[in-house]
């Protein structure tokens, strides 16, 4: 499927947009746009969505807490098509 391995690497870009750390998701949200930009038609993204996407990356203030940008990163995904990823909970260790 064309597509597949760009698809892969957004999804995981889009885990990085709520990373604890606000560098990180400042730096992962500008390459995220740069990525759109290049590679949408690779992925076989609709257009009119990847503009939207871009608009809305650059629009947020990345340094905001991870629980308040979850639900933006997540609209972004929806926006793609993508399914947004899950918050995967971590069993405490005895």
């Amino acid at each position: 499927m064309p597509g597949d391995v760009s698809i892969r690497a957004l999804n995981q870009l889009f885990i990085f947009l709520c990373n604890k750390f606000p560098v990180v998701r400042k730096t992962t949200a500008t390459n995220l746009y740069e990525a759109l930009m290049i590679y949408a038609d690779d992925a076989g993204l609709d257009p009119s969505a990847v503009e939207k996407a871009m608009a809305m990356l650059s629009d947020v203030e990345w340094d905001q807490p991870a629980d308040t940008l979850r639900p933006i990163r997540n609209e972004i995904c929806t926006v793609l098509g993508l399914t947004p990823p899950k918050l995967m909970k971590v069993k405490p260790s005895n």
